[in-house]
């Protein structure tokens, strides 16, 4: 004899196979970082990145090599542009803290770092941690080519030089995205005009 469920269970039915579908959707689409989320990644962390170059190719390029430069208009336009810049920025840094979270952690931890992340302290602190990664992959024979392209783009305003770095990673990510590699920066594949 077969059962039937009422009105009230039905309903509780199909709401629970919504969620779970939800849950389900939001687990395989994993958050990508927007255009305007890594363009604002680049300006923040221009300073500390450019700085890390700099360091690294101290005993290969002059003092005078605009990557060497520690101050000035240079770092100075990206340090101006970075506080407009940091929430959008924090944004795609949780996407990618929740998009390499390979553990599962509790949406508890999540808020943590999402919390921390609107402390003043913590956005020196995390591209500090950051810059000498950059400095150990850079090798001296590479120093000029980086100061050369550096010093070619330095006309260009903050938000343009990201918009040029993001479009290039976007690039990149969509090529190993055909080729079927794996990508470390979960960028969202280039929108097409």
């Amino acid at each position: 004899m077969k059962k039937r469920i009422g009105l009230h269970g039905a309903i509780a039915l199909w709401m629970g196979i919504a969620a779970t579908s939800a849950q389900a959707a939001e687990v395989a689409a994993a958050p990508c970082v927007t255009h305007a989320e890594a363009s604002s990644l680049v300006i923040v962390a221009a300073p500390e990145l450019i700085k890390a170059a700099g360091t690294a190719c101290a005993q290969v390029l002059p003092q005078t090599a605009l990557i060497r430069q520690t101050t000035g208009p240079y770092i100075g336009g990206f340090q101006a542009e970075a506080e407009r810049a940091w929430p959008m920025a924090k944004a795609g840094i949780n996407k990618i803290i929740a998009a390499t979270d390979k553990g599962g952690a509790a949406p508890e931890t999540h808020k943590l770092v999402a919390a921390m992340l609107d402390s003043d302290q913590i956005r020196p602190m995390l591209f500090a941690m950051i810059a000498p990664a950059v400095a150990k992959s850079i090798k001296p024979g590479d120093c000029a080519a980086i100061d050369h392209m550096m010093t070619q783009l330095a006309p260009l305003p903050p938000a343009n030089l990201a918009e040029i770095i993001v479009t290039i990673l976007e690039l990149d990510s969509a090529s190993k995205t055909a080729k079927g590699k794996p990508d470390n920066l979960p960028i969202c594949p280039m929108v097409k005009p």
